[in-house]
């Protein structure tokens, strides 16, 4: 089988840095033309083929280093068309809340879960009492068994309230 490749393409240092090879069928069988093509610098509109895993790993590396070169215009035109998308399909978007009239609105309880909150829970019990456009609801909070000073803090706040 050597014997036959080495006449059909040349001897073996030949082969070693051959990586073209033409696919047209009369090609194929005249050896003399891919040594005279490759000779004649006429490789470089020839097929390329990967003859070795070196190749295989040079091709990848060069993908992947195009890949990282490319990624900030990419990421660039995402966000622009992103942007876009946002600025004129999201500018129906509702702004403005309808008041619902206080007879019409159901009962709701906001149910807070606190554990160890001692230094964010008065401002959100404050927030819950004052700042909601809701009338009919009733703030329920549960300490689960806090070590600091929830405890206390909802007491006070309790008091105050009441």
């Amino acid at each position: 089988m050597n014997q036959v490749y080495s006449e059909r393409f040349g001897s073996e240092d030949f082969r070693l840095n051959v990586r073209y090879y033409s696919v047209s069928e009369e090609q194929n069988f005249d050896t003399s033309f891919i040594k005279n093509l490759y000779d004649d610098g006429g490789a470089k509109i020839m097929i390329p083929v990967v003859t070795s895993f070196h190749s295989l790993f040079v091709f990848l590396f060069e993908a992947f280093i195009t890949l990282l070169a490319t990624y900030p215009i990419i990421g660039g035109f995402s966000w622009f068309i992103g942007a876009f998308c946002y600025t004129f399909l999201f500018k129906h978007k509702q702004k403005d809340w309808d008041t619902i009239p206080v007879e019409a609105e159901p009962f709701i309880t906001i149910m807070v879960p606190a554990h160890n909150e001692e230094i964010v829970i008065a401002h959100t019990i404050e927030y819950l009492l004052t700042k909601l456009n809701y009338v009919n609801y009733e703030v329920l909070v549960m300490d689960d068994g806090s070590t600091d000073h929830t405890p206390q803090i909802l007491q006070l706040l309790q008091k105050k309230i009441s």
